[in-house]
Parts: C-alpha cells; sequence; structure tokens
C-alpha cells in the first residue's frame, strides 16, 4: 500500500521546497515511489549538493564533492566527516524528487471531480480547480498552499477568482488554518491528508465525508452526491448534446462522450431512491420533445408548478454541468420551454401533437437551412360574439383546426449516423420531400420501412404514412411533402 508515501507528500506541500531525498523514500513501503510518480504527483529533480553524513551519530549535513580518484576511473561523490574523514555517498542518497503541483491540482480537480478546468490564480500558492457539485450544491473548488506564510493574505488578495467566488471549498494539505487569515468570510476548508488515499493508481477523495460536512445545518435529506461531468474552460450549453433514456444519459461536449445513470446525474428520488425523480420525468420530457416542452405534453401536477421546476432542473444541470455558465432553458412565449442544449430521448422525439390527427392534415417539409418543419391541422377553442357584443360580456364556445408547428434538426430526430451523414431513414425522408411526396424505391426498402415505423412513432398515428403503388414502383406520401431547398 502507499498510504504511507502519500500521507508523507502531504507533509511536504506546505514547504517551501518540497522535495524529498533519497533517504526520505528508501523508509517508504516498496512500490510507493514509483506509485507517486505514475500518479504524476512526484517527479525527479537535481541530485542533492549536500547530504546528511551516515558515517557518525551527529548527522550534520555536509556538502557533496565529486572526486576522480583513482583518475580515469569516474567522479564519486563524498563528504568531510571530521571524524571518520572522507565518506563515499552512493549515487542513490543523492537522488531528489520534488512534489509536482501543478499536477497534484489536476489530480484533485479530477478526483472531486470538478469542471471547467484547472486554472493557477497564484504560481505556486493558489489554485481554482473548477466547479464541484457538494453538499446538494454547485461550489467553485480551490486548492491553496502556504496558508501559515506571512505572505498568504497579500497573495490571495491578488486571487480575483478566489475573491469573486461564490461559496467556495478550500482544499489544504494537511493543517487547516484560522478564520482570520481569510480576511473575510471563511470559507469550508478541508485537509487533504484526512479524506485521500490511491484506488486503481488514481488520487480519491472521501466525497461521502465532504458531503456530511457541507450539508450541515440544510435541511432533512441527505446531501446529494453528484458525479459531474467535466466540461472545458469556455464551453457552452449549445456545445452539449443529451441522449436520454428511461433510466440514463449519454452526453456529448466537445468531441468527448460521457454516461451518468439517474442516481449520479443527482436525480434519485429522495424517498424511494431505487426510482427517478420529478426533475428526471421533466428531463425526459424535454428530450421527448426535441429540446421543447409544451404545458400540454406533461401531467396536472408538473404543469401547475412548471415554473418552478423548470428552475429548480435549471439548478440541477449546473450542478452535473458545473463548467458551464449561463441558462440550460429558455422561456418561449405561450408557457413554453426550450433546452439551449440539444437533447433527444434514446429512442428519437415525440411530437407534441394531440391525439387524434391524421397524416392528410400532416405537412412535414425540409427547410432552406436543413430542419425538417412538421404542421398539423390540430383542432382549437375559441370565442365568438353576436352582432353588438364586446368580450367583457362573454360570448359563445366555437371549435375549430388551427395549424401548429414545430422544428427539428436531423440529429434531434436520430435521422443521422455515426459519420454525422444521414442514415438509411434519413435519407428516405429527404428523397421524399425533395420528390414533393412521391419516390421510386423497392417495395420492401428498409429505409422506407424504417422512416413509416419513426413517423408512426414520433406522430402518434397508427395507420402507414406511405403507400406503394406496385404498377409504378412508387412510394407516396401520405401527408403533404416538400422542400424549401430542393424540389421539382
Amino acid at each position: 500500500m502507499c498510504d504511507e508515501g502519500l500521507q508523507a507528500l502531504w507533509t511536504r506541500v506546505d514547504v517551501r521546497q518540497p522535495v524529498f531525498t533519497g533517504d526520505d523514500v528508501t523508509e517508504w513501503p516498496e512500490g510507493c515511489l514509483d506509485r507517486l510518480m505514475t500518479a504524476g504527483l512526484l517527479r525527479e529533480t537535481a541530485n542533492a549538493q549536500s547530504v546528511i553524513c551516515d558515517a557518525c551519530a551527529e548527522g550534520h549535513v555536509e556538502e557533496v564533492q565529486l572526486i576522480e580518484t583513482p583518475p580515469g576511473s569516474g567522479f564519486r561523490a563524498y563528504i568531510v566527516c571530521p571524524e571518520n574523514g572522507r565518506v563515499l555517498v552512493p549515487p542513490a542518497r543523492r537522488r531528489q524528487w520534488e512534489v509536482d503541483l501543478s499536477r497534484l491540482a489536476r489530480a484533485l480537480a479530477d478526483a472531486l471531480p470538478a469542471a471547467a478546468g484547472v486554472e493557477e490564480l497564484a504560481p505556486g500558492r493558489v489554485w481554482f480547480l473548477g466547479r464541484t457539485a457538494l453538499g446538494g450544491q454547485s461550489r467553485d473548488a480551490f486548492l491553496v498552499r502556504g496558508t501559515a506564510w506571512p505572505d498568504f493574505r497579500t497573495v490571495l488578495a491578488g486571487a480575483r477568482r478566489f475573491q469573486e467566488a461564490a461559496k467556495p471549498v478550500v482544499l489544504v494539505a494537511e493543517i487547516v488554518p484560522a478564520e482570520d487569515v481569510w480576511g473575510g468570510d471563511a470559507p469550508t476548508v478541508f485537509a487533504v491528508h484526512l479524506l485521500s488515499r490511491f484506488e486503481d493508481s488514481c488520487l480519491t477523495l472521501d466525497r461521502d465525508q465532504m458531503n456530511r460536512v457541507l450539508g450541515r445545518g440544510r435541511r432533512s435529506t441527505t446531501p446529494m452526491d453528484v458525479v459531474t461531468v467535466p466540461t472545458p474552460h469556455g464551453a457552452q450549453w449549445q456545445d452539449l448534446s443529451l441522449v436520454v433514456d428511461d433510466l440514463e444519459f449519454v452526453c456529448q461536449v466537445s468531441g468527448k462522450r460521457h454516461k451518468r445513470t439517474f442516481q449520479q446525474a443527482g436525480f434519485q428520488n429522495r424517498v424511494k431512491g431505487k426510482y427517478p425523480d420529478r426533475l428526471w420525468g421533466l428531463l425526459r420530457q424535454f428530450a421527448l420533445g426535441g429540446g421543447e416542452l409544451a404545458e400540454e405534453s406533461i401531467d396536472t401536477k408538473t404543469r401547475n408548478n412548471l415554473k418552478q421546476y423548470v428552475s429548480q432542473l435549471r439548478e440541477r444541470l449546473h450542478m452535473v454541468f458545473t463548467g458551464i455558465d449561463g441558462d440550460p432553458i429558455v422561456k418561449l412565449p405561450a408557457c413554453r420551454y426550450r433546452t439551449a442544449l440539444a437533447i433527444t430521448a434514446k429512442d428519437g422525439i415525440t411530437l407534441t401533437f394531440p391525439v387524434g390527427i391524421t397524416w392528410s392534415g400532416m405537412s412535414i417539409a425540409e427547410t432552406r437551412d436543413g430542419r425538417i418543419r412538421f404542421t398539423a391541422d390540430v383542432p382549437q377553442r375559441f370565442r365568438v360574439y353576436s352582432d353588438g357584443q364586446v368580450e367583457s360580456r362573454g360570448g359563445e364556445m366555437a371549435e375549430g383546426l388551427g395549424a401548429k408547428t414545430e422544428e427539428h434538426n436531423l440529429q434531434t430526430l436520430r435521422l443521422l449516423g455515426k459519420d454525422d451523414r444521414p442514415n438509411r431513414a434519413g435519407q428516405a425522408l429527404l428523397d421524399i420531400l425533395r420528390a414533393e411526396g412521391r419516390v421510386k424505391r423497392g417495395e420492401y426498402d428498409k429505409g422506407m420501412e424504417d422512416l413509416s415505423g419513426l413517423l408512426c412513432r414520433m406522430t402518434g398515428i397508427e395507420s402507414a404514412a406511405f403507400h406503394f403503388r406496385r404498377d409504378r414502383g412508387e412510394w407516396n406520401s401520405l401527408f403533404e411533402a416538400r422542400s424549401e431547398r430542393l424540389s421539382r
């Protein structure tokens, strides 16, 4: 095990020159040095210019001298002991290793985990580790060094990001300083030597303990332990895509893919821990709508508290994707909401058209910018007035048809392949739209079969969307089909 070496490392972090000598590491368990170096926490540095004399009991420190004797034999290292004269110093005793502070900061950021990227705010003293979810809230995390040094307050005052942080969490190596060293409101401080250990050659932190400390004074329930998704510095919500299944999601940001279960993402029901909470259901509704949510697509309880639930979902998304600023959900007119990120359900979206629509009342078009527009005739209720009446005196309710429109890109509709080109169902749809509803393909064409099933599932219309004419070898759409980009 490497606990002894890891604990020794924390004792050196706050030393001006955090260096270990050959004599130091010989006391560690076998393999410990290699493990610390593999983890990037230590790196070998220049040989020592002085060592402790091991030829007598005085423990005096002497400067190393390099002497070639006999001539031509190569230089050897010696020290001079007043009691024993010239003493040979083996090469292993002169080797030294220093704590790699930058790599240490990155290792702690990964262990939290924290997103947004590590930034050195004051050289060798203060690091911003990123944002992480602890104690049920999104927090800025920092590593600080030398809190007992005389210049600490001056150094801290120059770290602007630290001064502006809300609810900061500070990691120190070993000794938690007194509250007055911060020169203002004291942040929550954790001593890493009490929380750290190695697992599979990686530095880990006891997040449960951190959550317990940060959760004190909060209401009854245990704080959520959210496994955040690492996001690069400067990432925006528009750079994120999310595919949501019943119990997990897969996300992609800046070319990197990550998977989280609803528990890992903090969507666990606090009473029935094996089940997702209401906010996960709301996220699923956004996914089924391809990023758009309308009041008519959700249950009555959610609809009555929609503003509150959307606000809570915003906070939850900020906790999971802690490195991204801005609003992940924007308000649209007529009590509608849309996500700033691309989001879809694993099996594709469901259009928010009411039950009862038909293919004859449906239009599907390719827009000039390559999106797909769905328009359906839907029943609407409105008030009519007889001559001479004014609205304040009431009127009679009438029903009629109105048009409802949704637009989605091919990716949201699950019509793109892994190469970002249309898959067979996607190409079949484009061919149909660009040919204004008639395309020559085989009767058992897989693309048309896939597309027909997809359209039925999205719209909720049970009947087939196409009719195949054997006499012409041609597929005809039962909806109006057109393209604003390419049409016959």
